[in-house]
């Protein structure tokens, strides 16, 4: 009997440190005051968001890594701290507390660290290279939505175009452009002439060609010539190469490998003629 009995307090036991063991994080019942979002690859690049308290100010903070520099701040409502609370606690993004799981046996992998500070001291602290809490993908999405939009609303300069490059083989003369930064990052506009002397132009612009660019193709949802969303690759009718990147990051390319996208000649149009207006308010600079 008294086997038994050990036996069976064994078995509760173990049942108890079992369930203990499983229990997943719960919800923290306090207001955030501090938040840190970081997710990314080596090849991919980097993003990292902090809403940190600074002289009595709330100021969002954006980074960027590896693809593209980028580091701008901006001071943003207190309630977007709330907003964060409500969403972790939605997404019962919270059950990632205390994660910290990495495969070293990949590299150059994605990673993220999620860090979130309490106002009554507690903590939630989560991070991943190529391993991921459960639920993470919906999670991930719901934050970097919610982050996206933050930094369209208080961060709009990212959305300017900071690199351009356009190249149109069947045009004759002028067909190549460019839109780059220098060594010293001022912002230069290139373009190249299709002759045997490969003749080129050069000249500095300033911030006003960048964001009238963007206003131009804005209307023409730029994310739907991107290789990586085009549904079909039809022949082109004629070749060009064509990419363009964001102070955020993102960028899109497409070549005439893979067809034209739609109003591909409404926009190319557009294109030539800004480009050639803006070279002919730049005579000196030929």
């Amino acid at each position: 009997m008294k086997t038994r009995h050990w036996l069976c307090l064994l078995i509760v036991c173990l049942v108890l440190n079992l369930s203990a063991c499983t229990q997943k994080p719960g919800k923290i019942d306090s207001e955030v005051t501090a938040f840190s979002y970081s997710y990314g690859s080596f090849f991919g690049g980097y993003w990292d968001y902090k809403i940190v308290a600074e002289d009595n100010q709330l100021w969002l903070q954006v980074t960027g890594a590896n693809r593209w520099d980028l580091d701008v701040s901006a001071p943003i409502d207190p309630k977007h701290l709330q907003e964060i609370g409500e969403l972790i606690d939605q997404q019962k993004i919270y059950q990632w507390n205390g994660f910290d799981k990495s495969d070293s046996q990949i590299m150059d992998g994605s990673s993220f660290t999620l860090e979130v500070l309490y106002e009554n001291g507690e903590t939630l602290t989560a991070h991943g290279y190529m391993k991921y809490p459960a639920h993470y993908e919906e999670g991930h999405a719901a934050l970097v939505a919610y982050l996206k939009a933050l930094v369209d609303q208080y961060l709009p300069e990212v959305h300017y175009i900071t690199i351009l490059h356009v190249t149109f083989y069947d045009e004759p003369g002028l067909n190549h452009f460019q839109l780059v930064k220098d060594m010293d990052s001022y912002l230069v506009f290139v373009c190249h002439y299709q002759d045997a002397e490969n003749t080129s132009i050069r000249f500095t612009v300033d911030q006003s060609v960048s964001k009238e660019l963007s206003s131009l193709l804005q209307p023409y949802d730029l994310y739907n010539w991107d290789i990586g969303q085009l549904k079909t690759a039809q022949p082109a009718d004629e070749d060009y190469d064509f990419s363009i990147t964001y102070a955020d990051g993102i960028s899109y390319y497409i070549s005439g490998s893979y067809g034209q996208p739609e109003n591909y000649y409404e926009v190319k149009q557009l294109l030539l003629d800004y480009f050639n207006a803006l070279i002919e308010e730049h005579p000196q600079d030929q």
